[in-house]
Order: C-alpha cells, then sequence, then structure tokens
C-alpha cells in the first residue's frame, strides 16, 4: 500500500525511510536499498498503489487539485481534485459534499428549511455559511429565544421556527467556536444559552472559563 497520497505519516513510510537515506547518508545491503529506491520511485509516479498476492491495483495522480488559503480541498466552481478520467470529487473548505448537493450550496438554491434538517453538522454549518441569511426571516415562526456573549466575546443565540408538517417548533442553539470562530446551529431542547452550551458538552451547572 502506498503512492503519492500515502508517502508520510508512518515509520516505515516512504517520505521517513529516505530521510535516512538522502539526509543522513544511511547505506543498507544493495537488496534493501534497490527495493527502497523502486518502493521510492512507484509513490513518486502513481496516486496510490496497493499489492495483493496475485495482483496490483494502480491508481493515476489527479490532474488537478483545488485547495482552499488552509491548504484544505475546497472549489466554488469545479471539482477540488479530478483524475485522467473525469472522476473526482467536490469540497468546500474540506468538507466533502456529493455533486447535488455542492451545486446547491454554491448557488445559495437551499431553503434554511433544507439547510436545517441537515443531520451532518460540518455539512449544515458550511450550507448556512453560503445561504443568504436574509432567508432566515422567511422561517414559518422564526424567533430568537434568547440572545447572550460568551467568555471570548462571541455572540450566542437560542433561534426557534416551525417546519413543514412538525406541529412542534425546532430550536437550535447559534454559537461560535472560540479557536475556529466557525459557527454553528446545534440542536437543543433548551430555551436559554447557558442551559443549551451546558447540554452539549453533556452538562447540567457549570462555570466556564478562559476557554478554547
Amino acid at each position: 500500500m502506498g503512492g503519492q497520497f500515502w508517502v508520510g505519516g508512518w515509520y516505515w513510510s516512504v517520505a521517513f525511510v529516505n530521510f535516512f537515506f538522502d539526509v543522513c547518508k544511511l547505506k543498507l545491503s544493495k537488496d534493501i536499498m534497490e527495493r527502497a529506491e523502486a518502493y521510492r520511485k512507484v509513490s513518486e509516479s502513481v496516486n496510490y498503489i496497493w499489492a495483493n498476492r496475485d495482483f496490483v491495483m494502480v491508481c493515476a495522480r489527479p490532474v488537478k487539485i483545488n485547495r482552499d488559503e488552509r491548504g484544505r480541498l475546497h472549489s466554488e466552481t469545479e471539482k477540488s481534485i479530478e483524475y485522467p478520467d473525469g472522476w473526482g470529487l467536490y469540497h468546500l473548505h474540506g468538507v466533502s459534499f456529493q455533486k447535488d448537493w455542492w451545486t446547491k450550496i454554491v448557488g445559495d438554491k437551499m431553503s434554511p428549511s433544507e439547510i436545517f434538517a441537515i443531520d451532518n453538522l460540518e455539512h449544515r454549518r458550511i450550507a448556512y455559511e453560503y445561504m443568504d441569511k436574509t432567508k432566515m426571516k422567511k422561517l414559518k415562526d422564526f424567533k430568537v429565544l434568547d440572545e447572550q456573549t460568551d467568555e471570548k466575546g462571541n455572540p450566542m443565540k437560542i433561534i426557534s421556527f416551525t417546519v413543514q408538517n412538525m406541529n412542534k417548533p425546532l430550536k437550535f442553539y447559534n454559537c461560535f467556536c472560540p479557536t475556529t470562530k466557525r459557527e454553528y446551529f446545534i440542536g437543543t431542547d433548551k430555551d436559554t444559552c447557558t442551559e443549551a452550551k451546558n447540554a452539549s458538552f453533556g452538562l447540567s451547572e457549570v462555570e466556564w472559563f478562559n476557554e478554547w
């Protein structure tokens, strides 16, 4: 197992081993050096290789890789990574999406109800980032039940609204990660920010200080 995407991370990886050969000038037996060189060349020439007893699977290197400023797979206009046969993946700031979702999100074609129905928290966060925030007012029975500021100066809210075919309003705890500043909407049954924050960590009563 190896290839361009598997050259580091373990003590037997190509990058680790060749550090000793290239930098430390380590010399081993001719047989081992030849095997190591062959493995290095394979890893430099193909994206992925999986050697089995009777056959070897080899994957070509991608023809295109798009990243954001933090090095995460990302593109708002095309596949984040694409291979010679046209197959590829779609990412927004490192989060993977199916093409139909990616198309709707970057084109702001999802309604708030659709976005808040997304189970995956990271998918929901990204979809909300790309949504025109004025759409929030179109949610049925939209209310802000509570507003506070956390210990790092980040705003917190409890919002409530009703979606189709549901009689009981949905409630979300709107908060920001103190470290990354990412904005999240976390489902809750609480009416205050403090209660919702504590509950999100499985706690009932706690005093917060010096968050990170």
